[in-house]
């Protein structure tokens, strides 16, 4: 017997097809079954009437900071209202872990400045008790998050647990750097899904100094894109600034990024103006760039869908 039945909805399967009616049978809280109007004829303990309304994946939104606001909301509000079912923190170099036992405030800070949660939100509502990202990772799966979380490991929050208050505008020493890369490496196997940094010219912390991230060099960042390769992590995400680290622009060091990592690296954010067009046009044929150099892209996915009862 089945679980349930869903018929006559207009099946967006997520395989980029076109939309088609169809019936749905789940079975073990797994799609079992997809079939043309009136081709499930198996029973089901519950049979929903879709009447042409969309059925479909849910969405993923591949660039959130719910990293702190999942201790409060399990639901990961508004995303979950809007049929995101998972959802992708630890973006532009602000996970919260690794975290420095010295200094645990500057974390909070920051994220205060950047993605303006309130400070005393934070400070009430969040246990900063861990130190590893294995510790955050346990921590958030106590919350039961009512969606799929996956979690990238930040390049600010490493410099600032490796370097402390150097981590500003400083350059980590070659045993700094493999302290980095060993924390990265560790985040990983724990179950973060890769790395995340950033070179925007717009992010600061709780002081009014630029994130740790921004003072990172190439090498800095290609070491650190080169400890996650061969591990489990699925992507590398990256701000990238107007070049105001060496030489070469942000937009260029990303495809060396993605090569270094041996995984698609996630471009934010991209803006494009109606008033510069041809700047934006350049900078889009970057990705062209990529795939002569064969830096690694995403591939189209299947995507399995999973039902859960209430």
């Amino acid at each position: 017997m089945l679980d349930l039945v869903i018929r006559s909805g207009v099946l967006y399967d997520g395989t980029g097809g076109p939309a088609r009616v169809a019936d749905i049978g789940v079975r073990g809280g797994v799609i079992d079954v997809i079939a043309a109007p009136g081709g499930i004829t198996e029973p089901a303990r519950r049979r929903i009437d879709a009447d042409g309304r969309a059925i479909l994946p849910g969405f993923v939104d591949v660039h959130t900071h719910h990293d702190a606001q999942v201790f409060w909301d399990p639901a990961c509000t508004p995303s979950s209202h809007h049929g995101v079912t998972t959802v992708v923190g630890g973006n532009c170099g602000f996970s919260l872990a690794p975290l420095s036992h010295v200094d645990p405030g500057y974390l909070m800070r920051m994220m205060a400045r950047v993605e303006g949660i309130p400070l005393q939100v934070l400070e009430s509502a969040v246990p900063w008790s861990w130190s590893s990202t294995e510790d955050y990772l346990a921590q958030v799966a106590a919350q039961h998050p009512v969606i799929n979380i996956g979690f990238m490991v930040g390049h600010s929050a490493l410099r600032r647990a490796v370097m402390g208050g150097d981590g500003v505008d400083g350059r980590p020493s070659g045993e700094q750097l493999e302290s980095m890369q060993e924390l990265l490496r560790r985040g990983v196997a724990a179950g973060a899904i890769g790395f995340s940094s950033s070179w925007g010219a717009g992010h600061f912390d709780g002081e009014g100094s630029p994130v740790p991230s921004r003072a990172a060099d190439r090498a800095e960042l290609v070491s650190l894109c080169r400890a996650v390769k061969g591990t489990a992590a699925s992507q590398v995400e990256f701000i990238a600034g107007p070049g105001d680290v060496g030489a070469e622009s942000g937009d260029e060091v990303m495809i060396a990024m993605a090569e270094a990592a041996g995984v698609p690296l996630n471009w934010n954010i991209l803006m494009f103006r109606s008033s510069d067009l041809g700047e934006s046009l350049q900078r889009l044929a970057l990705s062209d760039q990529a795939a002569d150099s064969a830096a690694p892209r995403s591939p189209r996915c299947r995507i399995r869908v999973r039902w859960r009862s209430a």
